[in-house]
C-alpha cells in the first residue's frame, strides 16, 4: 500500500498497512462511475461524503455508482477488517455501516486486539488461509494443522461466510 487513501490517524494507518490487499480512489469525471463488485470473502474501509464506512463480504455481484463523488478506501484480507473492528463479519454480510457505529478509529483497541489474535492463533490462521491453494476445509485445515471443525466454526464470524474458492 502506497499511502492511506482515507487520510486516518497515523497510528490506525500504521497497524493497517499489513493487512490491507489494495488501496483504491475514484473522482468525478476518472473513468467509469459504475463498478461490478464481486463476492470474494474482503471487507472495505471506504471514504465517501466525509465519513467512514465499513462495507461486509458480498454474497453476491452488486453495482456501486461513484458518479459525481470522491470515493477511496482500503480493501482488506479475508478476516482482517472483522478481527481488527471486533466484529463478527456475519453481522454486515452484503450491507455496509459507518465506522464510528462499529467501533471507530481507535488504534489502541486495534493494537489490543491484534495481539490477542497473536496469542490465540488466529492471526497465524488468517496469514495461513492466505498462503494456502486448499480448495476444500479439511485440506485448509489439513495445512493449518486445525480440525476441519474448528475452521467451520472459527471462520465464519471472521470471513462472513465459509466459501473456499475465495479464501
Amino acid at each position: 500500500m502506497a499511502s492511506d487513501p482515507l487520510a486516518l490517524p497515523s497510528a490506525c494507518s500504521a497497524l493497517l498497512t499489513p493487512y490491507v490487499e489494495e488501496s483504491w480512489s475514484t473522482s468525478p469525471g476518472e473513468g467509469a462511475s459504475e463498478h461490478l463488485i464481486l463476492p470474494d470473502n474482503c471487507m472495505d474501509l471506504i471514504a465517501r461524503d466525509g465519513d467512514l464506512w465499513v462495507t461486509g463480504p458480498a454474497t453476491v455481484a452488486y453495482e456501486v455508482s461513484t458518479k459525481g463523488r470522491d470515493v477511496s478506501g482500503m480493501r482488506f484480507f479475508p478476516g482482517a477488517l472483522p478481527l481488527l473492528l471486533g466484529l463478527d463479519a456475519r453481522e454486515l454480510l452484503d450491507s455496509s455501516a459507518p465506522l464510528e457505529d462499529l467501533g471507530g478509529q481507535d488504534a489502541g483497541s486495534w493494537s489490543a486486539r491484534l495481539e490477542r489474535a497473536r496469542r490465540d492463533g488466529t492471526l497465524a490462521l488468517l496469514i495461513g488461509i492466505q498462503r494456502s491453494r486448499a480448495s476444500r476445509v479439511d485440506e485448509l485445515a489439513g495445512e493449518l494443522g486445525w480440525s476441519a471443525r474448528q475452521l467451520q466454526r472459527k471462520l465464519p464470524p471472521l470471513l462472513g461466510y465459509l466459501s473456499l474458492i475465495h479464501i
